[in-house]
């Protein structure tokens, strides 16, 4: 029995973040392939198990139960589709009916959050004209501490935040910008007030 046809000896395949492919084989002498994945992000994933000589079934764990599974007849390919949220899978690809090799395509997609943008296909031109359009609002909020600028810089605020967080130098830096612009309106407004 090799290592990997237990949950506990699963193959590692890391942090999912794209597309990974294995090939492998399963039959009378190797039962299940188990697979263990990370998922970081809440993510859209899909599994492909194709090149199929006989019928090959599949699953996805979490926490020691089978949360998705596919087993389509004979030699068909099996699919998985499923929004994941973070944590820790396994994936089992088993024999339904003799032996198989098999190509198995694992992708995962993180999902943008709920009420924004999809961050991860922002570009720099996205977030500078976000800043752009915040500018004003950041001036008038330290400035005159106007309720209406105020909300649309924290929104300006939250974006530029949400795309630093997700790894954009460009949205840092033009996040420190902004925060330094509502500063300075803000001493203005106090030096004016004497």
């Amino acid at each position: 029995m090799a290592a990997d046809d237990r949950l506990n000896g699963a193959r590692n395949v890391g942090v999912l973040n794209g597309k990974k492919t294995f090939r492998g084989s399963v039959g009378l002498r190797d039962k299940n392939d188990f697979y263990a994945l990370n998922i970081n992000r809440r993510s859209s994933f899909n599994l492909l198990l194709g090149s199929l000589q006989n019928d090959v079934d599949v699953s996805l764990i979490q926490n020691g139960k089978a949360i998705a599974s596919s087993n389509r007849r004979k030699n068909r390919s099996e699919k998985i589709d499923a929004t994941l949220e973070p944590g820790t899978y396994y994936v089992r690809v088993y024999p339904k009916r003799g032996g198989s090799k098999y190509q198995l395509s694992l992708n995962a997609t993180p999902l943008s959050q709920p009420g924004l943008p999809n961050q991860p296909a922002l570009t720099d031109a996205f977030y500078n004209n976000v800043f752009l359009s915040g500018t004003s609002a950041a001036y008038n909020c330290g400035l005159n501490n106007d309720p209406t600028s105020c909300i649309d810089y924290q929104n300006v605020s939250s974006v530029l935040s949400n795309g630093c967080s997700q790894g954009s130098q460009t949205a840092c830096s033009l996040l420190l910008e902004l925060i330094n612009i509502e500063g300075t309106a803000r001493l203005i407004g106090m030096i004016d007030s004497f």
